[in-house]
């Protein structure tokens, strides 16, 4: 049984799929990963690739009190985007932030965007990446169960 919490994220890793050049984007992400998958992407995957990772729930205003059935929380979720080193690293990295823009903007539920950090390749290392933080709200009710 899913909650209401990991219902939005997994519409949302559908969604972030989508983010191909045959669908109008700049960049072909490889794959979307969430849990334990996404802790341990491998190296011989086919980049770019976003991971979505949840850090931290907060109640959403006074209503999510232990007793109320009905509650309203706010999730945070870290999306990172790897993609591969090359000579124009910060470009595609720029090109993949607003690919990443452009389809959050199409999501059907509301996303609050926090601000992007960029990495570059580290000491010759292999990726670049980016990481933006979203919120999303979801309500639980367990009047229902």
């Amino acid at each position: 049984m899913s909650t209401p919490a990991t219902t939005l994220l997994v519409a949302l890793k559908t969604h972030l799929t989508m983010i191909t050049t045959a669908n109008g984007y700049r960049t072909t992400v490889g794959a979307v990963y969430t849990g334990r998958a996404a802790l341990a992407v491998g190296t011989l995957i086919t980049l770019p690739v976003l991971t979505l990772t949840p850090t931290r729930d907060d109640p959403d205003g006074d209503v999510a009190m232990a007793a109320n059935w009905f509650q309203k929380w706010k999730r945070a979720v870290e999306i990172e985007a790897i993609l591969p080193e090359t000579d124009n690293w910060d470009s595609d990295l720029d090109n993949l932030f607003d690919d990443l823009r452009l389809a959050l903007s199409r999501f059907p539920a509301p996303l609050e965007i926090g601000s992007v950090v960029f990495y570059a390749p580290a000491n010759g290392g292999d990726n670049a990446s980016l990481v933006l933080p979203i919120t999303y709200r979801y309500t639980t009710n367990y009047a229902d169960n």
